[in-house]
């Protein structure tokens, strides 16, 4: 997936207060697929995140892991987290996180 799309997706993921679904290649080059809420992010390829693997009973609080890290990702529709303020108010103002405002737009002329 190319890095802009997974881009606008965490954006939108965190305007909308949504879980991600992500398969994640760690440093071993191993792929596992988990369910995240991200708790922050930077324009240094780290996202610190909430991280739960459906296969796993204790989840992985507070981690940092990297966006060139994720191979796939998809918004997860039924789900919802409180987005920290702090974390929606620097989407807004850090000029570093440009990439992540992007918006889709419907067009009402059809």
């Amino acid at each position: 997936m190319v890095e802009k799309t997974i881009k606008n997706l965490i954006g939108q993921a965190i305007r909308e207060g949504k879980y991600l679904d992500i398969k994640y290649k760690n440093k071993n080059a191993a792929v596992t697929q988990f369910w995240i809420s991200i708790l922050d992010l930077n324009g240094q390829d780290e996202l610190y995140v909430n991280m739960f693997n459906v296969t796993k009973d204790k989840p992985h609080l507070n981690i940092k892991i990297f966006i060139s890290s994720i191979q796939k990702v998809e918004i997860l529709k039924f789900s919802y987290y409180e987005v920290p303020d702090m974390l929606l108010q620097k989407l807004e103002i850090d000029k570093n996180l440009k990439e992540y405002k992007f918006r889709h737009i419907l067009s009402l002329n059809t």
